[in-house]
């Protein structure tokens, strides 16, 4: 399934759960309910962002002014999406802190079938969600936001059922609010670390273990410059100025050296300039 596919089954789930869920809120009055309304709104923008941003990166093809296209726009758009995932959370943490100062009555039937219908399309969603590129960005975050609502989910699950056994427990339902956000949270600090790294153009590699295999080139003396960066997770980029020994072929030595950059490393783009020693 291409992940382009997945996005909008995984974008009529979210309207149809977001609804639900906040109907659901209206009469039920769990925080839980509350959190997972508020990830589905966050979801909603998350498909429209990649679904628009993948279109125009295909779009706006690769030439003299936009030399890598429009490649880093999933970056920037993975970037929104963590917001829209962080914000609502940290809110959510604010919300269960003063519902715990404050403990509000809940309807645990309303809350028991909610839970358990946003359990059935999240299960959905995640499915659909394990076909997509997870080196896509795009589909990258949108995974991220999936697998913060499934949690969210098997929380409401938890705190309905703790309810619906004795409708006193109200502090359960704060607890896996407030567990599964950060859970959240947590899962997807990996995206922004991503995201980080390649708005920063910081390497994705190390830089000494790509320097030392140049070296082992018979011919290379030293490896006087090499800088690597990230455009997006598909596509990295290396820059490399080498010395040879004199008298060693210029051809053959540069032909190893983009040897070792493009299949070794799967570098995207490599440029190497080589210069004889005196």
């Amino acid at each position: 399934m291409k992940h382009s596919y997945g996005m909008y089954v995984v974008l009529v789930n979210t309207v149809i759960l977001m609804v639900a869920e906040i109907l659901a809120h209206k009469h039920s009055n769990a925080v839980s309910v509350l959190g997972e309304a508020f990830h589905m709104v966050s979801d909603l923008c998350c498909v429209c962002i990649s679904i628009i941003s993948s279109a125009i990166v295909r779009r706006v093809k690769a030439g003299r002014q936009y030399t890598f296209g429009l490649a880093r726009l999933e970056v920037l758009s993975a970037g929104v999406s963590l917001a829209f995932l962080w914000v609502p959370s940290i809110y959510l943490l604010y919300l269960s802190l003063t519902r715990f100062l404050a403990p509000e009555s809940v309807d645990r039937e309303i809350l028991l079938w909610a839970s358990f219908f946003s359990l059935g399309i999240n299960l959905a969603n995640f499915g659909v969600s394990l076909y997509m590129n997870k080196t896509d960005m795009h589909a990258h975050s949108l995974y991220v936001h999936i697998v913060s609502d499934l949690m969210q989910s098997l929380g409401m699950c938890i705190s309905a059922i703790a309810l619906f056994i004795n409708n006193t427990w109200v502090g359960v339902d704060l607890a896996c609010t407030v567990i599964c956000t950060l859970i959240g949270i947590g899962g997807s600090l990996r995206l922004g670390k991503d995201v980080f790294m390649s708005l920063m153009d910081v390497s994705p590699l190390s830089v000494e273990e790509v320097k030392a295999a140049l070296l082992t080139v018979p011919a290379v003396e030293s490896v006087d410059d090499l800088r690597v960066w990230s455009v997006n997770k598909r596509t990295t980029v290396a820059m490399a100025k080498v010395s040879i020994f004199h008298g060693e072929s210029y051809e053959e030595s540069l032909a190893r050296c983009k040897s070792i950059l493009d299949h070794d490393y799967a570098f995207a783009l490599s440029n190497v300039e080589i210069k004889t020693s005196l």
